[in-house]
């Protein structure tokens, strides 16, 4: 269970750190930074309520009602979400329902620039990645991640890329590494080159 600290939209629900991430940033990162665990819920609902208008209606009753939950944590969830910025209030009437405009993470980021986890750049990444380094984690299932210096090192052994391919792919075939042996698996590949 995450601890409990005051909430200030400013920090806690739009993060206020860069992180870096093997991930691409979105709206789920962000809501697990709230306070509530209900704010999250209560966003996905919303958001696919909304659907293409983006707009989403409901009282606070009928949401404690569909989630269990007492009127005051369904109103603090809601609350954080409007604080946030992930739900522009359209329209409100006490006794009323309140109509929410429900923002996606494209639409937030706009308003809250440089609050997103960055995602770790690999050597691959981009347009211009080196697409040995992709042929290397694709014939790994994602397990090995290959960096600049490891590249170069590769490429030292006067092979092709298609070769070192080749090669990598059969390495793996002939010792197919258990569990933790991915981590060297890359270094012990290399050091058969060199043989």
């Amino acid at each position: 269970m995450s601890e409990t600290r005051p909430f200030t939209a400013k920090s806690d629900a739009i993060g206020t750190l860069q992180e870096e991430s093997t991930l691409y940033c979105s709206s789920e990162w962000h809501l697990s930074k709230f306070k509530s665990n209900l704010a999250p819920l209560i966003y996905s609902h919303a958001f696919y309520v909304a659907g293409t208008s983006g707009i989403y209606f409901i009282s606070l009753g009928t949401l404690a009602k569909y989630f269990k939950a007492d009127y005051k944590t369904v109103w603090n969830a809601v609350r954080e979400l409007v604080e946030s910025g992930w739900f522009i209030v359209v329209s409100e009437r006490k006794g009323d329902v309140t109509t929410y405009r429900v923002r996606d993470h494209k639409a937030w980021v706009r308003e809250h620039p440089g609050l997103c986890t960055t995602k770790f750049e690999y050597p691959w990444t981009g347009e211009d990645g080196d697409r040995l380094a992709v042929e290397i984690y694709t014939a790994s299932g994602g397990r090995v991640k290959c960096y600049a210096n490891q590249i170069i090192a590769l490429r030292k052994s006067r092979l092709s890329d298609t070769e070192i391919v080749l090669r990598w792919k059969q390495f793996l075939a002939d010792n197919p590494p258990k569990s933790k042996q991915w981590k060297g698996a890359l270094y012990r590949f290399m050091e058969s080159l060199r043989s």
